[in-house]
């Protein structure tokens, strides 16, 4: 809570406070604990801030035993900030074993509309898994309506 109120501080506050904010939430992204960086990085997206951009990029395609409980955040940032040129990258957690890495990278390119994932949100659709199912429900139903408002948009 004391990140968050924090990155609060950083997004809304006062002038003043936002240079210490933005420090201290800087220093955090490398917190030994997972909830604190994903607190931190979220405040420091919100807040457009560079850094916070690499550190989004870079945890998009890292390893190590920390990244699968990252992903999910840095594929919603990627796509908060309308970072499209990652798409390929995105794909590749379409059918990854994590399933909120794999519910993230459906929403993320459903909602960019992104056609070449059609069959991974099928197949997300046919799932056992209640939440992936829904997930890919909603993805072929949002790319459908795209499909539909493009071909009445195109036929003005």
């Amino acid at each position: 809570f004391a990140v968050q109120h924090t990155g609060n501080i950083l997004i809304y506050g006062e002038p003043t406070f936002r240079d210490r904010s933005l420090e201290l939430m800087r220093r955090l992204l490398k917190d030994s604990e997972i909830t604190v960086r994903r607190e931190a990085l979220l405040a420091l997206i919100q807040a457009k801030d560079d850094s916070a951009i690499q550190t989004v990029v870079s945890w998009l395609s890292a390893t190590g035993s920390d990244a699968d409980v990252l992903r999910d955040l840095s594929i919603r940032c990627v796509r908060d900030l309308g970072l499209k040129d990652h798409i390929p990258a995105i794909r590749t957690y379409l059918r990854d074993p994590n399933e909120v890495t794999r519910i993230q990278a459906i929403v993320t390119l459903s909602a960019w509309g992104d056609e070449e994932s059609r069959a991974a949100f099928q197949e997300a659709a046919e799932s056992k898994i209640v939440r992936l199912a829904r997930a890919g429900k909603a993805a072929l139903k949002r790319l459908d309506e795209a499909k539909k408002a493009a071909g009445s948009a195109g036929g003005r």
